[in-house]
């Protein structure tokens, strides 16, 4: 009953036409103009750059500051991993999400085990409040993780196997590959996390996961130079 009740919860956030959603497309529209704005600016510094240190700094920029605005997760999780090219190989993007979508956080490692699932969990719940529930897939290494975490902090976080709870984490993947796609892969670890962070930091934007008071601030931090908005 509890996983069915967080499930219509999580359908009701997606589809209702109230105020979430409009806040949702709102912050996505106002952020797009923003980033378009600040992205046309920045085009010949960028290009006259032999490495793309400039891209991979605003990336973390954008999403330390969008990390300090944003609104507090849930504490019922879903915790999944997809597949990024990194030089060639496939490295693994662990990911999670609250019940109704809101991004938690975002991790890039070399190797999907225990030590990779803890490590995202300690990241995650850096600045959040730590969860209750945690859904998971049939990983054995995302469960060890979580175990470990556990015994680590002496947390009380129930571990769940329900593969439908995990579908809003999924279809969020598809997102974030998709922006990553046209990129063919990246050719180094340190850059493919980099910009990661500026994908997922939109992700968030486009979510409505700002803080209402914050929106014009994080405009004027990232655009000093522009009268920027996110409404």
């Amino acid at each position: 009953m509890e996983d069915a009740a967080d499930h219509r919860a999580g359908l009701e956030a997606s589809l209702a036409g109230g105020g979430r959603c409009r806040r949702s497309r709102s912050a996505a529209r106002d952020g797009s103009v923003a980033l378009a704005a600040h992205h046309a600016s920045e085009v010949s510094s960028l290009t006259t750059r032999p490495s793309i240190g400039g891209l991979s700094s605003f990336g973390r920029q954008i999403a330390g500051e969008v990390k300090k605005r944003r609104v507090k997760i849930g504490t019922s999780w879903r915790l999944d991993e997809t597949y990024i090219r990194v030089n060639g190989k496939w490295k693994y993007l662990y990911r999670a999400v609250d019940k109704v979508g809101d991004t938690v956080d975002f991790l890039l490692t070399a190797k999907r085990d225990r030590k990779a699932a803890k490590r995202f969990l300690n990241k995650a719940i850096g600045d959040q409040p730590r969860p209750l529930k945690i859904n998971i897939d049939k990983s054995g290494a995302n469960e060890a993780g979580i175990k470990a975490y556990i015994e680590d902090v002496g947390a009380s976080i129930e571990i769940r196997k329900c593969k439908y709870l995990n579908n809003i984490v999924e279809q969020d993947h598809r997102w974030v590959r998709r922006r990553t796609r046209a990129a063919l892969g990246f050719k180094a670890f340190h850059s493919a996390h980099a910009t990661l962070a500026g994908v997922e930091a939109v992700r968030m934007i486009s979510k409505g996961q700002l803080r209402p008071e914050f929106r014009k601030d994080l405009g004027a931090a990232l655009f000093p130079d522009r009268k920027t908005t996110l409404r």
